[in-house]
């Protein structure tokens, strides 16, 4: 953390004399803060011209619609402008905002100062990075990503040798990366030596601001597809990996950011594929990864009952009529399923009965247990389940008894 001096007049005065022994031949060490020093030396070797406005690479108005249509752009400079509110027109400053690129992307302040600023090539859309405005604290701050200071004739650019600067990072939570740079720039015997602590707490309290926008982001992915996580077996993130949902619940924060079509290995579930849904991605295990678990489906005997593979034998899950009557009918159904009042009709004859078929589908599940997860909805469906149907050897499952006893109409219509 950088301390500040007690007058930045006094401090650029000081770097004045040093200033004209680096452009002589000296080190840029003699600076004293190596922050400014590592900055010199990058720029000498760049070999920009010290005594004349080397050109800022300014960006052409689309593009630069485009940077400030950029939602984390946007809170930032809401952000911003709010904190100093009144102090940038008080004549003392000029506040900016500039993106990653060092692109100018905001300004606000005193008319006479903005105009003293644009005369050093400082507006909108112009870029000022170290490779293009020398020595600056915007530059510095994205170079090192790091709040700094930058007084008098530390500045590379004789044109801000009058200026004292002060920038501070601002870093996108969601990535990880810096997003943009916060930056307070005046004439040196008006700046106030706090202007520093104050960029650092506006750019803390846009990190902040960002931060609640992301969870409130996660909240409204979670509450979109709630019914969808509901069925288990796939994560719910957001475009830069964030868990919004696990049914698992395990302490999973972040994925590596879903590309589509392509899979992705995760920690406790492997390889996964993401598929789009709107405000982020659901991410299901690859197909064809973990063979879908085989199950049989015996009508034969005095209850009907599901086997599952337990160790070198089998495991038998006594059944319902009822819930057994909903497997034999998801599994004629196929991949397409059945929708509630379909489901509804197979059962009972008419599409009146959804609460009914609501409820015996959650007995269903519950009775078989992990099994249960298998079973989707929005249409009702076996999901990654291989489910074969029995009556015994040598017999057709559609002529045996509980099929030829049951009072299903969609069992009826199997039959035929």
């Amino acid at each position: 953390m950088n301390t500040f001096p007690t007058s930045p007049a006094r401090e650029g005065r000081t770097a004045a004399g040093i200033r004209e022994d680096v452009l002589s031949g000296r080190s840029p060490a003699g600076f004293g803060r190596p922050v400014v020093a590592r900055s010199w030396s990058r720029v000498l070797a760049l070999g920009l011209d010290p005594n004349r406005i080397n050109p800022r690479s300014p960006v052409p108005g689309t593009v630069l619609h485009q940077r400030l249509r950029d939602r984390g752009i946007s809170a930032a400079i809401g952000v911003a402008d709010r904190a100093f509110a009144g102090t940038d027109r008080s004549g003392r400053c000029v506040v900016s905002l500039a993106d990653r690129d060092g692109v100018i992307v905001w300004r606000t302040g005193a008319g006479g100062l903005l105009g003293r600023a644009a005369d050093a090539g400082f507006r909108e859309g112009s870029t000022w990075t170290e490779s293009t405005a020398g020595t600056n604290a915007i530059g510095v701050a994205l170079a090192d990503e790091t709040r700094v200071r930058i007084v008098g004739a530390e500045h590379y650019e004789a044109c801000q040798i009058g200026w004292y600067c002060s920038a501070a990072p601002i870093r996108d939570l969601r990535t990880g990366r810096l997003l943009a740079v916060l930056n307070v720039s005046g004439p040196a015997p008006a700046m106030h030596p706090m202007a520093g602590a104050l960029v650092q707490t506006a750019a803390d309290l846009v990190e902040a601001r960002l931060h609640r926008d992301h969870r409130r982001h996660l909240d409204r992915l979670r509450a979109a597809h709630a019914p969808r996580p509901a069925e288990g077996g796939f994560l719910l993130v957001d475009d830069h990996g964030w868990v919004a949902h696990d049914p698992a619940l395990r302490p999973l924060r972040r994925i590596p950011p879903p590309r589509p079509q392509l899979a992705v290995d995760i920690p406790g579930w492997g390889r996964c594929l993401p598929e789009r849904v709107e405000g982020g991605w659901v991410i299901r295990r690859e197909r064809g990864v973990t063979p879908p678990p085989e199950v049989v489906l015996r009508l034969d005997g005095p209850r009907p009952g599901v086997e599952v593979p337990e160790g070198a034998g089998t495991a038998r899950i006594p059944l319902s009529p009822r819930h057994a009557e909903i497997l034999v009918l998801l599994r004629v159904a196929g991949a397409a399923g059945l929708d509630t009042a379909a489901l509804s009709d197979g059962l009972y004859g008419d599409a009146g009965h959804a609460v009914a078929v609501r409820a015996e589908v959650t007995r269903l599940r519950r009775a078989l247990g992990v099994l249960g997860t298998r079973i989707g909805s929005r249409p009702y469906r076996l999901r990654d389940l291989r489910l074969t149907i029995t009556a015994g050897a040598g017999r057709r499952w559609q002529d045996c008894a509980f099929v030829r006893g049951s009072t299903a109409p969609g069992l009826a219509r199997a039959r035929r």
